[in-house]
């Protein structure tokens, strides 16, 4: 018997299956293997976890901004943040996206009107742009 797969999800659907139920990837045929007898609940649970994701991320700020890689350290100017229609002052520990990074703001000096940024992750995309760090 033969069934098809996605790679993104790992789900075995019934070989007729034209794309993920899940995430709506794209499905490689197996052959001698079969679907999973539960991949309707499964593909749901996808759904849903990718859904949560999305509403998750839509709570985090995100701002177009360049990254400036100083002494170890990472920084954005308060002048970016603005130029993004931010006018308040983001408070530490707020988690905010520069490109495809979160960060967060670990402080801010008056000084120099940045941020003091601390690198928390980065968002695996397949067409990967280019890093915000400079």
């Amino acid at each position: 018997m033969a069934c098809a797969r996605c790679s993104d999800c790992g789900i075995s659907f019934p070989s007729g299956t034209q794309k993920c139920l899940g995430c709506g990837g794209k499905l490689d045929r197996i052959d001698n293997a079969s679907p999973q007898a539960d991949f309707r609940r499964v593909a749901e649970q996808v759904r849903e976890g990718r859904e949560e994701a999305e509403r998750v991320a839509e709570l985090i700020p995100s701002f177009k901004a360049k990254v400036i890689h100083r002494n170890g350290q990472y920084f954005t100017s308060s002048w970016d943040i603005n130029q993004n229609g931010y006018h308040s002052q983001l408070l530490p520990d707020t988690i905010i996206r520069i490109g495809y990074q979160f960060f967060e703001v670990g402080g801010y000096s008056a000084n120099r009107r940045e941020y003091w940024l601390l690198l928390v992750g980065e968002e695996i995309e397949e067409d990967s742009a280019a890093p915000a760090v400079n």
